[in-house]
């Protein structure tokens, strides 16, 4: 282990331990003291404040009686002491964090939604900039970041100051978990192959219709299916939320292709295509379709429906769902837009009233160390994995039902890792090629093939304090608009020429003004690249 511990110094590419060049405002220059090797000899404790996931409170109360704390601590030598809002309450819990003078060391939030992002948390002093955290003590996230800038501008302000340390997913199985699923049994009847193009997918619709399926196609075209999947949207060109195309900010909706979109679905629901209840998102209504052989194909997320349609189709049923590539025009293309995310997620940052952190920032950098990456993902070996073909697999005591008590894969991960619910690490594809354990789930990770982030805007922009104020209540009425005319619209309630007065209503309604902050937003994030070094 200590050979190890001196192997993980090495990628600290001039790191300076006692640096007193470091400038903040009329500060004092920082001075740094800790070794650059792990485990650290300290007597400070750590409070660490995060949401309890439900992954680890099927098994515990708190983070501190998982065997991956206990881990942790041996490993860097530094005790952390883990503290939870109640279930459900973190926000609420969050903003009194704020307003009291007893913050935590380290806390995990979704920092970018926040009003005025990062950037206000920083001035407010609830955020510590960790720019030179990063650049002195943090070795290992340094040299990542310098590998991958693109990481880096997803973790910064526009003001160019690192916030956080991410949770980071750098493979793309890692960052798509939706996706359409057909009945194979089906499309074998029909003599069809598993549909590629819009036309082929008709095709097998309308099949499927003649057969007496009462659903042929579930789609579920709700505020947050447009944000993530953008459902069928792709062979028209457009997304169904904000995109951009050459750096030009676009709403979906708002596109004039968006009008043929919307016939499309009326089409479908004239001639029986789509789920008559298709504004009926209830999950327990879709799982009912799908086993009781009443559904053609739907759109689900690969681990959690996908994998739980399978599990509850009888042994003895005919059904057979297998997962289908994103509908495109031409056979052959890539999809434009599908669900797909930014390989950065807002994770751990250091409160700017902690009186420790350099220890924070030299424990949140162990988790992206050779040693940190497989205690996240797997655990310890012998314990929680064992290394099979140079592959480290998870033993049964952690996956297995019959072995870990009766836990889902998650629980049961959840027990010795944070790979199945995020964290400050960078997450391994081998956890996920593991955690779908049916074939058509891993198949289906392979079909989730889409050109989405060359369109998606990043997660990270940041909007003023009063800009997202006038941004939110423009979505809120666009949103709810959009939901009640798509819904009126495709069931016919409305006449094709009501899309005229649609366009206008929006435009009332101030979309164009929520593009424009949009597109200030993304190219004030283009122009964070000018702080990479």
């Amino acid at each position: 282990m200590k050979k190890q511990m001196v192997q993980l110094a090495a990628v600290s590419i001039g790191i300076v331990l006692t640096a007193g060049c470091i400038q903040q405002g009329t500060e004092e220059p920082l001075q740094f003291h800790t070794p650059d090797t792990y485990p650290i000899e300290t007597d400070v404790t750590l409070r660490y404040w995060m949401e309890l996931s439900p992954q680890v409170s099927a098994n515990n109360t708190s983070f501190n009686a998982t065997e991956l704390a206990a881990y942790l601590e041996e490993a860097t030598g530094i005790h952390v002491k883990y503290e939870h809002p109640a279930a459900g309450q973190a926000d609420a819990a969050f903003h009194l964090l704020r307003s009291s003078n007893d913050m935590p060391d380290i806390m995990e939030r979704t920092w970018s939604d926040m009003p005025g992002g990062a950037e206000k948390l920083i001035n407010d002093g609830v955020l510590a900039d960790l720019t030179p955290y990063i650049e002195h003590v943090s070795p290992n996230l340094k040299n990542l970041l310098k590998e991958n800038p693109d990481w880096a501008l997803q973790m910064m302000t526009d003001k160019g100051k690192y916030f956080e340390y991410p949770f980071i997913r750098p493979d793309e199985k890692l960052t798509a978990c939706m996706t359409y699923i057909i009945r194979k049994d089906l499309l074998d009847k029909a003599e069809l192959a598993v549909p590629e193009t819009l036309e082929e997918w008709e095709t097998a619709l309308y099949a499927f219709r003649d057969m007496g399926i009462e659903a042929p196609l579930s789609l579920r075209l709700g505020s947050y299916q447009f944000a993530k999947f953008s459902p069928f949207t792709g062979v028209f060109g457009i997304g169904s939320s904000f995109y951009q195309v050459g750096g030009t900010v676009k709403y979906g909706p708002y596109e004039p292709e968006f009008a043929d979109y919307m016939k499309l679905l009326r089409k479908w629901y004239e001639d029986g295509i789509l789920d008559k209840e298709f504004a009926n998102e209830d999950s327990k209504r879709r799982a009912a379709l799908v086993v009781n052989g009443k559904n053609g194909a739907v759109d689900a997320t690969i681990g959690g429906e996908f994998g739980t349609y399978l599990n509850m189709i009888p042994e003895e049923s005919t059904i057979q769902y297998v997962a289908a590539k994103i509908p495109v025009r031409t056979a052959g293309d890539i999809a434009m837009i599908a669900q797909k995310d930014w390989p950065v997620r807002d994770c751990a940052g250091i409160s700017g009233s902690s009186k420790n952190k350099e220890i924070a920032a030299r424990f949140l950098d162990f988790g992206y160390s050779k040693q940190g990456h497989m205690l996240y993902n797997f655990g310890k070996e012998g314990v929680s994995y064992e290394i099979n073909g140079g592959v480290p697999v998870y033993t049964g005591a952690v996956i297995q039902p019959n072995q870990n008590g009766g836990l889902t894969a998650e629980q049961g991960m959840a027990k010795y890792v944070r790979a199945c619910y995020g964290g400050p690490f960078v997450q391994d594809v081998n956890y996920i090629e593991q955690y779908y354990q049916r074939e058509e789930q891993k198949q289906a990770m392979e079909l989730c093939d889409s050109d989405t982030l060359d369109y998606r805007l990043p997660v990270s922009l940041n909007i003023s304090e009063a800009e997202q104020k006038r941004y939110a209540d423009i979505m809120a009425q666009v949103n709810t608009y959009l939901t009640e005319t798509l819904e009126n619209f495709v069931s016919g309630n409305v006449e094709t020429g009501y899309l005229d007065a649609y366009y206008a209503q929006l435009k009332r309604l101030g979309i164009e003004e929520a593009i424009d902050i949009q597109q200030s937003a993304y190219d004030s994030y283009l122009k964070r690249k000018r702080y990479l070094k």
